[in-house]
């Protein structure tokens, strides 16, 4: 999508089921489990919403910060972004209403 020539990335929003079939699908042989990716998620770690009783994680914010595992600055960084996007998204509910 194009808005006055900037290009809008749409978050890939996923439960989290589905996140770590997307790092099973970038990496097989993955040391990373699905208790243990849900538990960083969970935690606040990894950036997240929650909508109803699920998590929805953007999967490309999951890799950059699986990336950074163990380094507070990267981490620090997505966790600002989605507190950005999730604001974002806030606003936008309450023009909608």
């Amino acid at each position: 999508m194009e808005e006055h020539g900037a290009v809008l990335r749409l978050p890939r929003m996923r439960t989290l089921t589905e996140a770590y079939a997307c790092i099973k699908e970038a990496d097989p042989e993955t040391a990373f489990t699905a208790n243990y990716v849900r538990c960083l998620i969970v935690s606040g770690a990894i950036p997240r919403m929650k909508c109803g009783k699920k998590y929805l994680v953007d999967v490309d914010l999951l890799s950059v910060s699986m990336g950074h595992l163990g380094t507070e600055t990267p981490v620090k960084n997505c966790i600002k972004y989605a507190r950005y996007y999730l604001q974002t998204v806030r606003k936008l509910q309450e023009n909608l209403v």
